[in-house]
C-alpha cells in the first residue's frame, strides 16, 4: 500500500475534507491535496509528514525483525 492510499483512508476515518486538510497543513487549497494524493509519482516525505501530522497520525520507522 502506498502512503497516499494510507492518507486517503485516514481522511475518510477522520471525516475531514481535503479543503480543511489544506488549511491545516498550509497548502494553498483542496486541489493541492488532491494532486498530492492522486499523483502517479511518489509523494515527498516532507508532504506526507505534514498530512499525517494534520490527521493526528505519525510515521514510525523501525528495524526489521530477524526470523
Amino acid at each position: 500500500m502506498r502512503i497516499e492510499d494510507i492518507i486517503k483512508v485516514k481522511i475518510k476515518e477522520r471525516k475531514i475534507t481535503q479543503a480543511l486538510l489544506a488549511e491545516k497543513t498550509g497548502f494553498a487549497n483542496q486541489a493541492n491535496i488532491g494532486s498530492l494524493l492522486n499523483s502517479k509519482s511518489s509523494m515527498r516525505v516532507e508532504n506526507a509528514l505534514k498530512l499525517l501530522d494534520a490527521l493526528d497520525c505519525e510515521l514510525i520507522i523501525r528495524d526489521k525483525q530477524n526470523g
